[in-house]
């Protein structure tokens, strides 16, 4: 119950927060009919950067929708984007070790696709972090690491910013030659009137502060000119007055006195009252040195009347509005109170009759689904077990298919024929044709009872043309022209192909044909692989690589054969695409680690061999599912 209610006030008090302007209704249209989720995310973060300037409550809500929705649609981008939202958030509220660790987060996300704008972002918000907690090591590494990423941005905007940002803290060393370096660079990147008056204000004080006051007096004359295009003249006075103390250390009196004139003058037309607190002291300051005592104190008269009104006058008005706001709540709780617990009491009773009623209905509810649910998992309990007796009959089927018609190969070998589910797309065939021992390798489109199909109009093709021809090309060719006639004879077939390996083994000749498969030889040449030597004396693998054409896309193909001379000890592999494909955690296993593991199998027996591959592929699929048939035929010399 307390759940509940916590619930119900959070969505009253989320519905009362959210800002009735014309902005926030543009986008909630624009949300209303947007489709995609990246179209939405987008939508979301825009609305996190408007309630991030003033509710962090409505901003968080906004950063943990924007991580729903880039989880749901598997961006990494908006991944990052909504952990350094969070970090926004809880680094505004001071929470820096939480800001930090959500920072590390979209740091890690956006390493993984090279999303550098994101990352030149994070890395600027923790430095500014580590500024914070005067930790200037971490705090340089971070904005050099910004500063890295804004150049493969390309953006000098963001670039000039992270230049000041590392400039500022060379202050705590006192290393003002290299503040000045970065502020001069940041000054010939930035083209923004905002960054450039920040920049040449941090400029103009750091001359100041290390005695160029011509240099200072120069750069504010250069900002005054930047201001020109700033409407607020509140910076513009702000300038003046900095200027004007700089001329009165510098006994340039005239300069001081026109710059405090065109202050006082803006004051008036625009009641600054706390910029003329500024000026009144700067008067003052300017008449002592002038020796105007008199002067001097009437602006010293002036500058306290004006600070202590200033003063008094926020202080009344606080006091005023903290009086008002107390009256009126004291009333408007005294009116409400009864209401409130009127309503309070018929909802009360209005909950617990609407409690009964559902928990009548549901209960009701829950005993017929109870009942249909139990018909269910029969019916579906049923099916699956005549699913899969279907599916272990068709597999022996497959099997029968791939049986040995003539004379059965006296080849040592090993086959590791993992199908994706019971029936595969994947086949293998050895048989012997007078003096010579053939070994092919299939795979044909798709997996399951599809690719199991077409397996079997594979095995046949393979088998007839075994048995009409002696060279491997007039096969292929062959096998081809079957398969092109077979899948141009059904609308639904066209698209379908067959993948192979053929191997023709006679003496110590074997000849090698393939359509977009390889054949691996794996030989020691003759090395004796002591227990010493072992390491220094790995088998080489030699890859052969096939046609690129694929049986079933055109008639007519021609394919061309290999010739491979072999010696004994040699070990040869053909295999589909499965097992290389298979994702694990680390993504595809990929060629490159296949014949790693095909080199360090081929010392083994075939036995040992397939043991070995099956649980090397269980091993680096880990929770995953197989990605697609696996097919690995090895043959020993």
């Amino acid at each position: 119950m307390k759940h509940f209610l916590t619930g119900i006030l959070f969505c009253v008090l989320a519905l009362g927060c959210f800002a009735q302007d014309e902005y926030v209704d543009s986008l909630r249209r624009e949300l209303a009919v947007a489709v995609e989720d990246t179209v939405k995310i987008a939508i979301y973060e825009e609305l996190f950067d408007y309630y991030s300037k003033f509710d962090n409550n409505i901003a968080v809500c906004y950063a943990d929708t924007i991580l729903l929705h880039a989880f749901k649609s598997k961006s990494y981008h908006w991944m990052a984007v909504g952990f350094r939202s969070k970090g926004i958030v809880k680094e505004k509220t001071g929470n820096f070790i939480e800001a930090l660790n959500l920072y590390e987060k979209a740091e890690q996300i956006a390493k993984k696709v090279n999303d550098y704008r994101v990352l030149y972002q994070v890395y600027n918000d923790i430095g500014n972090i580590y500024e914070e907690y005067i930790n200037n090591d971490k705090a340089k590494r971070y904005f050099e690491l910004a500063i890295e990423h804004a150049k493969k941005i390309e953006d000098d905007e963001c670039l000039a910013i992270s230049l000041v940002n590392k400039a500022n803290i060379y202050y705590a060393s006192e290393d003002y030659d290299t503040i000045f370096m970065l502020y001069d660079s940041a000054l010939n990147l930035v083209s923004d009137v905002n960054t450039k008056v920040a920049v040449y204000n941090n400029l103009a004080y750091l001359q100041y502060f290390t005695g160029n006051i011509e240099d200072s007096k120069n750069t504010y004359s250069i900002l005054l000119q930047s201001l020109d295009d700033v409407t607020d003249k509140y910076i513009y006075v702000s300038v003046l007055n900095s200027m004007s103390s700089i001329y009165i250390q510098e006994n340039e009196y005239g300069k001081a006195l026109n710059c405090l004139s065109e202050v006082d003058s803006i004051c008036n037309e625009n009641n600054y009252e706390e910029a003329k607190v500024t000026l009144f002291q700067r008067y003052k300051e300017l008449y002592e040195k002038m020796g105007d005592y008199e002067k001097a104190n009437y602006y010293l008269e002036e500058y306290y009347s004006l600070d202590e009104n200033i003063s008094n006058t926020d202080l009344t008005e606080r006091l005023c509005k903290l009086e008002f706001r107390y009256l009126r709540e004291k009333l408007e709780l005294e009116l409400n109170y009864q209401k409130a617990l009127n309503a309070i009491l018929f909802s009360i009773i209005a909950i617990v009759l609407t409690f009964i009623a559902v928990i009548a209905f549901l209960l009701v509810k829950k005993s017929r689904m109870n009942k249909m649910l139990a018909k269910l998992n029969a019916d579906l309990k049923q099916r699956d077990e005549e699913i899969s007796s279907n599916l272990d009959y068709a597999r022996e089927i497959q099997l029968g298919c791939m049986s040995n018609r003539l004379t059965k190969s006296n080849l040592q070998m090993f086959v590791l024929d993992r199908p994706k589910v019971v029936v595969g797309g994947d086949f293998y065939i050895s048989q012997t044709k007078g003096d010579a021992s053939y070994v092919v390798v299939g795979d044909c489109t798709g997996h399951g009872i599809s690719g199991g199909f077409l397996s079997v109009l594979g095995i046949k093709s393979v088998y007839e043309a075994i048995e009409k021809y002696d060279t491997l090309p007039e096969m292929a060719s062959f096998i081809n022209n079957e398969f092109c006639e077979i899948v141009s004879s059904a609308e639904n077939l066209k698209g379908e192909s067959l993948c192979l390996s053929m191997l023709r083994i006679c003496g110590n000749e074997v000849r090698f044909l393939g359509s977009k498969q390889k054949m691996w030889l794996v030989s020691g040449d003759g090395c004796d692989c002591s227990p010493v030597s072992q390491l220094a004396c790995k088998p080489e693998v030699r890859e052969y690589k096939s046609s690129n054409a694929i049986m079933g896309s055109a008639v007519n193909e021609e394919f061309a054969e290999e010739i491979i001379n072999i010696k004994s000890g040699d070990v040869v592999f053909l295999s589909s695409d499965g097992y290389p494909d298979q994702f694990g955690a680390e993504g595809k296993l990929k060629y490159s680690r296949f014949r790693a593991l095909l080199q360090e199998c081929s010392q083994m027996e075939p036995d040992k061999a397939k043991e070995f591959l099956s649980a090397k592929l269980d091993l680096w699929r880990g929770d995953l599912e197989q990605t697609d048939d696996v097919m690995v035929v090895g043959m020993y010399f």
